[in-house]
């Protein structure tokens, strides 16, 4: 699935985490915007804007969820951007953000997309990509 620029840091690195996102999101026609204080900023010839925030596996996912999610919600500054956590598959990040309320998630365009050590993208099904 991904072949180039390959990051030099392993999952779960947030490096190799944001480089699955990003080849996976250019291969669907998007391209890399401007940065404005995300991790990646991705556009879609279309008008679609996505806004990612990225973190690398620790030992508190409890944490990175609270900082992801508080660097998100600090940042957010258009309603029409869809906006992104994403973390490193099998540390517990899935659970964390279940723990969001579907509403708040809903109202601020608001998932997560989880990399796992393959190169695979899991995304979520409702997201419009």
């Amino acid at each position: 699935m991904m072949q180039q620029n390959k990051p030099s840091k392993p999952f779960p690195n947030e490096e190799f985490v944001l480089w699955v996102i990003e080849e996976e999101f250019k291969r669907r026609g998007y391209d890399p915007a401007p940065l404005l204080h995300h991790d990646l900023v991705l556009e879609h010839p279309e008008g679609r804007r996505w806004k990612i925030e990225a973190k690398s596996a620790s030992a508190n996912p409890q944490v990175d969820m609270n900082t992801v999610l508080g660097q998100i919600i600090r940042r957010m500054d258009n309603p029409q951007s869809f906006y992104g956590a994403a973390f490193p598959k099998g540390f517990g990040y899935e659970e964390r953000f279940q723990e969001v309320s579907d509403w708040v998630k809903q109202r601020l365009n608001l998932y997560l997309f989880i990399v796992r050590e393959d190169g695979f993208l899991e995304e979520p099904p409702d997201a419009p990509i």
